[in-house]
């Protein structure tokens, strides 16, 4: 779980982001019948919040339009 997280951050150059997640939680979501493992949404969400700020309610324009709803200073 770490490496994934650590290469994650490497390859969008985050090295402060923090991911809050357990491995229960993990775990859960490799059984649940998805096509896509773990390793790989994760991957997909972070380019996606990255990257698609192109439409109201895109990740990135919820986070910088409704901060409070997110907590303070997420972007």
């Amino acid at each position: 779980m770490t490496q994934v997280f650590e290469e994650i951050k490497q390859h969008f150059d985050l090295p402060g982001l923090t991911i809050d997640i357990s491995q229960q939680d993990i775990d859960a979501q490799s059984v649940s019948g998805m096509n896509v493992n773990f390793d790989e949404a994760l991957k997909q969400a972070v380019f996606s919040l990255l990257n698609d700020g192109s439409m109201d309610e895109s990740p990135i324009w919820l986070l910088s339009e409704m901060p409070e709803e997110y907590g303070p200073q997420v972007i």
